[in-house]
């Protein structure tokens, strides 16, 4: 049987997500993100993973901010651990939102947030090809129509003239 003391103090699986203003650098954000880890690792907390998932969109405005740097940090971490390093986190003005959460086991491969974005890059740019592509072709043609109307109605205007 465990006491208060042990139950604390023992070690957990955590994850956290948290989101950096996005006027900071990749280079600052990052910087920021270890201090985060060295709490849980000076507090003999293992970190399993990290993930830099980029500089995204987000849903809605917070604090005047369209977009924001996300990180994931996976760890083998105790409570009061975790307790300092959401603590820094709330203090820390680069910070967003963040959300840590109690998991049964880390799981060894990627995120799905960075399994989809290993593809989406490409896929992203021919889309955007194409779809540029498109809209290049469309503006020809309405431009050719237009300049049909265009003749068309000169013509019209000396055949008028003439009479």
């Amino acid at each position: 049987v465990l006491t208060n003391k042990e139950k604390i103090n023992s070690m957990s699986f955590y994850e956290s997500v948290f989101i950096l203003r996005q006027d900071l650098t990749t280079e600052n954000a990052k910087s920021l993100c270890k201090k985060f880890l060295k709490v849980l690792e000076d507090d003999e907390g293992k970190v399993a993973k990290t993930e830099y998932w980029g500089l995204r969109n987000l849903t809605f405005k917070i604090n005047k901010n369209k977009k924001g740097h996300y990180f994931l940090i996976n760890s083998e971490s105790s409570g009061p651990a975790i307790l300092k390093m959401e603590k820094l986190l709330n203090i820390d003005e680069n910070i967003l939102r963040y959300l840590t959460i109690k998991i049964s086991k880390i799981e060894e491969e990627p995120s799905i947030i960075m399994k989809e974005d290993k593809g989406s890059d490409r896929e992203t740019r021919d889309r955007r090809k194409k779809t540029t592509a498109a809209k290049t072709e469309e503006k020809e043609a309405l431009d050719k129509k237009e300049e049909k109307k265009e003749t068309i109605k000169d013509r019209e205007k000396k055949d008028i003239k003439t009479d």
